[in-house]
């Protein structure tokens, strides 16, 4: 007859490769989103430091701290901004010339 086995055992054997290559891959998807995280952080702040005299002078023009931020911030949000609307047609003409 063959081997006998409840249908959760068999289910649960049938779906376990698929199970573990989703956690392996949503492991790498967690790191890749950390790298990109902290390359960011990384860009940000190069151009903050190369700043440095800017802001310097912008505070003995008597600009206060907020408006620093204000300016990073805007600055910041404008770079992840552009990333957003132009990364993913950047990345389908990418990905289309590689096939």
């Amino acid at each position: 007859m063959g081997e006998v086995e409840t249908m959760n055992r068999r289910l649960s054997r049938s779906l376990a490769y698929p199970h573990v290559r989703a956690i392996i891959l949503a492991t790498f998807a967690g790191l890749a989103l950390l790298l990109a995280a902290n390359g960011l952080y990384a860009v940000l702040s190069q151009l903050n430091v190369q700043r440095t005299q800017e802001f310097g002078i912008r505070m003995a023009l008597r600009a206060q701290s907020s408006d620093l931020l204000k300016l990073v911030t805007r600055e910041g949000m404008a770079l992840a901004f552009a990333g957003l609307v132009f990364g993913p047609g950047l990345h389908l003409s990418v990905t289309g010339r590689l096939r």
